[in-house]
Formats: structure tokens, C-alpha cells, sequence
């Protein structure tokens, strides 16, 4: 967009390695094209078994119902139960930390009993995806996030517990995942607003392979211009791994263009 100051950036993706050791992907960012800043993002939950739990999703929605649960999951989700990974978690044993977006999608959807295995990555966020479109709703969950070690951390088990809670009161998959697009859109609207008043900043940049949902991306660009932001979006190339190459070889230009000054 051949923009060079400061933005808020949103990277959304399925996996990212963070500088705090744990694996990223719903990330608030104040950057520019040489450093950054993390202000806020999802709370991490455990992906048991690994990369395993990237083919297999019923996996990180079982993770994600046992933080609500533990082991007295309701029978309504037996399809996502399995004691072999119940007990990984109860022993932490292989069950790395993820705060990626793309990750709780692929849960949501087990949770819903949309996927449980998938052949491509962000295949189960694709049907949720589907299972939302059509759908007329302007109901969302209220999110709530708090300040943890100067990072805001958006609360992930109570957005599902809300979706259990609309699950075993037999409301309609198609409905729980359009409120659950618009709960995404609206807890970002809420905390980029926060992150302009706190620091003046008006542009953000989106970015991650997230951002390939139509449904999230064209309901957040509503609502961020009707709250007065300018928005950069990825034009020349896609919102996935071309374009996390290319902003390597950037801000690797503006490493390099620094240290000869």
C-alpha cells in the first residue's frame, strides 16, 4: 500500500511463532515496517497433541471444552470426546499454548459438529464459514477481554461457552456460526477502538489467512470505515503466506537500510 507510518495491525492466522515461545494467530499489533508492538490478542488455550490437532479439529474442540468442563463434558458433544486426549490435557503431556484465531475456528466448528478431520488446513473454518452465509442476524456474544502482563487478552473460554450454551438449547449450527462471525467483528471493533484512543492511531492493516473469510472480512471493513478508520488491505498478493514473505523481505529491507545509516 506503499504506506510507512505507524498502524494498528491485525494478523490473523492458524499458526505463528510468537516471541514469548507460544504460538500466535489473533494478533493487535502497533507496527511499522521495522518493529512492533503486541497489545492485545486472544487468550491462549492447548492444542493437544500438536500438529495433529491442525488435521484433526475435533481434537481443539474437545481442548476447548474441557476448559469449561474438564472432564465432565455434556453428552450432546461425545462426537469431539476421547479420553486418550483428555488425559493429555489432565497431564499437559504434548499440549502446546495457541492464541490463533484460525485455530478457534477449526474448534468452534468441531465443537458444532460441522468437521472433525480435515484434508486441507482451514477446511473446517471454510464450512463454518458457509454454515453462516444467508444467515440474518445482528446478534454477537460480548467478548470480554483484561489486561494480562500489559497484553490484553480476549476471554476465549467464555466465547465458548456462550456457543455450548446456544448448542444445548438446540439452536440452529446455521445461526450459532453467524453469531459467532459477528461476535469476531464486533470484540475486534471494540479493541481497535480502544488501541486509537490509547495511542492516536486511525490505519489499520489486515492481514493473515483468517482474513480470507468474506464473511468476517466484509462485515469488519463495514463496521471499521462507519467508526471512521482508513483500512490497508494485501492487493497485489494474497492475505495468506505471500503475503507473510513479502512483509519478511520488508521489513528485512528496512533492517538493512537501518544499519547503513
Amino acid at each position: 500500500n506503499n504506506y510507512n507510518k505507524e498502524v494498528i495491525g491485525l494478523a490473523f492466522d492458524g499458526t505463528g511463532y510468537g516471541d514469548d515461545g507460544t504460538i500466535w494467530g489473533s494478533e493487535f499489533l502497533i507496527a511499522d515496517k521495522r518493529q512492533f508492538k503486541r497489545i492485545a490478542s486472544f487468550e491462549p488455550f492447548r492444542l493437544p497433541g500438536g500438529d495433529e490437532a491442525v488435521k484433526d479439529v475435533w481434537k481443539i474442540g474437545l481442548s476447548l471444552l474441557y476448559n469449561i468442563f474438564k472432564t465432565d463434558i455434556p453428552e450432546k458433544f461425545n462426537h469431539v470426546k476421547s479420553e486418550q486426549v483428555i488425559e493429555l490435557l489432565e497431564k499437559n503431556i504434548n499440549c502446546p499454548f495457541t492464541s490463533s484465531l484460525g485455530r478457534i475456528f477449526d474448534g468452534v466448528a468441531a465443537i458444532c459438529g460441522i468437521s472433525y478431520t480435515v484434508s486441507t488446513e482451514a477446511e473446517a473454518a471454510i464450512l463454518l464459514e458457509e454454515m453462516a452465509s444467508g444467515v440474518t442476524t445482528n446478534s454477537y456474544f460480548i467478548i470480554p477481554y483484561s489486561k494480562d502482563n500489559g497484553i490484553y487478552k480476549a476471554d476465549t473460554t467464555s466465547l465458548v461457552k456462550d456457543i455450548t450454551h446456544l448448542i444445548l438449547q438446540e439452536k440452529s449450527i446455521e445461526e450459532i456460526s453467524a453469531i459467532f462471525h459477528n461476535s469476531i467483528v464486533e470484540l475486534i471493533i471494540s479493541i481497535v477502538l480502544l488501541i486509537r484512543k490509547n495511542f492516536n492511531i486511525n490505519t489499520l492493516a489486515l492481514s493473515g489467512g483468517v482474513f480470507q473469510n468474506r464473511i468476517l472480512l466484509r462485515n469488519l471493513i463495514d463496521r471499521a470505515e462507519g467508526e471512521g478508520f482508513s483500512l490497508l488491505l494485501p492487493k497485489n498478493v494474497a492475505f495468506n503466506d505471500s503475503s507473510l514473505a513479502l512483509g519478511q523481505i520488508a521489513i528485512a529491507n528496512e533492517i538493512l537500510l537501518k544499519e547503513k545509516e
